[in-house]
């Protein structure tokens, strides 16, 4: 029947991937000079960081300096563990050369307004090729000195070695039916033999791509024939939340639906956006989106990247009094997943409006308004926008195999699905 069926520690212990304090400096920006920083698979900027193990895909990472005097930047890559702990494989081990690597492709944006120089990056490259499956911290610094770190963020390299099945489906709690989504899922190991899949295997699933909620520390149900189950009624659970809301500014001749109007100051275009209210108690309402995601365009221009100019950008959320417990931030891709002090709204109170001006780039954005205080350790997203259901949302189940004759945590599958088509 296969090696992985040895153990006998069948459980159900969950836990949240945030409980590694260390994940506090992954995906984040340590330059306020550095923005709009994209990371995805090349050739389609929706996609996640995410590649097959010797399948010729390569990972696109962008990013803008705002100035035209270009720095010098260099770029490590470190393998981790399941926890995103460094693991103990030698650089040697996974890279077919050894790091610092320097990052030469750079371009002057051709603006009328904010100049920027606009780097970019493709792995792998010519310089070096990624040789184990596994999951990747890429750290970007200043002058060759790993200390300057300008950035940094995460990528999986993954192996398909094992089959999985989800489901997403109305929780078993029925008290949630109405408002959150549960994530049911098997794992098929064909005629691979796992040591203890048990303990070995370890399980992350992701909404929307965000890893300040994964949901991870899984082991099985129970087993059935070659098939692992892992069908909780709780700890797999998300909210729905609502769908996105986005606006447009590809165009600043073009008032797209969400604009109030493009005004001239200083020097530059503003974009008001829409004053809005809260959506907490709103019957659900279906709207396509991106899930959080953004594109970088602009209209009539050929180099979307370095072309698109950098705009003020007004957010406004309607609200009778400051809330006093917490803020309100713009929360999406933009933002990083993380509620930013320059996403940060302020409130006047005598036009009982929620405000924030943002120097965005030009494209085509996904946000959520965000609540957030010191009890939380993630942002309450239904307390502005409310929680269904219905939500179409993104979903991603990683494995990963502590594997104990190589010494280390081998991703040996992804799946990619929406909730809407599970229902």
């Amino acid at each position: 029947m296969g090696a992985y069926f040895t153990s006998n520690s069948i459980g159900n212990t969950v836990h949240s991937a945030s409980f590694v304090s260390d994940l506090l400096k992954i995906d984040s920006v340590y330059d306020q000079n550095i923005r709009t920083v994209l990371f995805y698979r090349s050739g389609d900027q929706l996609s996640g960081p995410e590649i097959k193990l010797n399948s010729g895909e390569r990972l696109t990472l962008r990013f803008d300096q705002m100035s035209t005097d270009a720095k010098d930047y260099y770029y490590s890559i470190e393998h981790c563990n399941h926890l995103w702990q460094p693991s103990d494989l030698m650089e040697i081990d996974y890279l077919t050369e050894l790091p610092p690597f320097q990052l030469l492709n750079n371009n002057v944006s051709f603006t009328e307004f904010q100049p920027y120089t606009h780097h970019f990056l493709e792995l792998p490259n010519d310089q070096l090729s990624i040789i184990k499956s596994g999951f990747y911290l890429l750290t970007v610094f200043e002058d060759s000195d790993p200390e300057q770190i300008v950035l940094t963020r995460r990528f999986v390299v993954y192996e398909n070695q094992i089959s999985i099945s989800p489901r997403v489906r109305r929780p078993s709690n029925v008290n949630d039916r109405e408002y959150r989504q549960e994530v049911d899922f098997s794992l098929n190991c064909g005629d691979n033999n796992f040591a203890d899949a048990f303990s070995n295997f370890h399980i992350t699933i992701r909404q929307n791509r965000r890893w300040d909620n994964a949901k991870t520390g899984f082991t099985p149900i129970y087993v059935k024939g070659r098939e692992l189950v892992y069908d909780y009624s709780k700890g797999n659970v998300f909210d729905g939340n609502n769908e996105f809301r986005n606006f447009d500014i590809t165009d600043l001749q073009v008032k797209s639906p969400f604009i109030l109007d493009y005004v001239w100051k200083d020097s530059n275009f503003v974009a008001l956006l829409k004053p809005e209210d809260r959506r907490t108690f709103r019957q659900y309402y279906s709207d396509p989106d991106i899930n959080g995601n953004r594109v970088i365009r602009t209209a009539n221009r050929t180099e979307q990247h370095t072309e698109s100019e950098y705009i003020k950008t007004v957010f406004s959320l309607k609200v009778p009094q400051e809330y006093k417990n917490g803020d309100i931030y713009i929360f999406g891709a933009l933002s990083d997943w993380k509620c930013q002090p320059r996403f940060k709204m302020i409130y006047d109170p005598k036009l009982s409006i929620y405000q924030c001006v943002s120097t965005i780039k030009q494209g085509y954005y996904n946000y959520y308004y965000a609540f957030s205080n010191s009890i939380k350790s993630t942002p309450d997203i239904s307390f502005c926008e409310g929680t269904h259901f219905e939500t179409e949302n993104n979903y991603d189940i990683l494995v990963s195999y502590s594997d104990p004759k190589q010494g280390y945590d081998r991703v040996i599958g992804i799946k990619h699905f929406k909730s809407i088509y599970n229902n």
